[in-house]
């Protein structure tokens, strides 16, 4: 009769650790959210300035800790953007999609796919921001593979493709 006690004393004890220990179940579930950011600005070259009219759509997710800490944001970007010379006309059409993942711990950020990329009717590709880059918030970029033509130039790519 003692050992009957013995092992329901243990198996109460058991569940009530069970229930006071958060699991999966009481973690805060993630939050999603729609983006829908139009911008426009001007910006100046040599000789000339250009306009931009984009548009930033997408989705985040934010996931969280037990405590409710946010731990990373998830984002999924289609971007179009229209950059045109002021002063002769010459547009230039630029389209993305990607991936960026933020790491609030270690302040990094992460994107993959095509940034952003411009083609030219007849000539092919212009421009083209693709693969990925790593950037520490702090100290900049961290590491970077594909194509980045934007990043890795010395001149202004936007003003070059613009002066034609």
């Amino acid at each position: 009769m003692k050992a009957g006690r013995l092992v329901r004393a243990v198996l109460s004890l058991v569940v009530l650790v069970c229930a006071a220990v958060p699991g999966t179940a009481a973690a805060v579930q993630p939050i999603t959210t729609d983006d829908y950011d139009p911008y426009a600005f001007t910006y100046s070259c040599d000789g000339f300035d250009v306009s931009i009219d984009g548009l930033n759509t997408g989705k985040h997710t934010v996931y969280f800790d037990n405590d409710g800490n946010p731990v990373r944001n998830v984002g999924h970007h289609t971007i179009t953007e229209t950059h045109t010379n002021l002063l002769t006309g010459r547009v230039v059409e630029f389209r993305g999609h990607y991936a960026s993942t933020y790491v609030y711990a270690e302040d990094t950020q992460t994107i993959t796919g095509v940034f952003l990329i411009a083609n030219e009717q007849h000539d092919g590709t212009l421009l083209q921001e693709t693969g990925l880059v790593e950037f520490d918030h702090t100290t900049g970029q961290i590491r970077s593979a594909g194509r980045h033509d934007i990043l890795d130039l010395a001149y202004d790519p936007f003003c070059a493709a613009l002066a034609d």
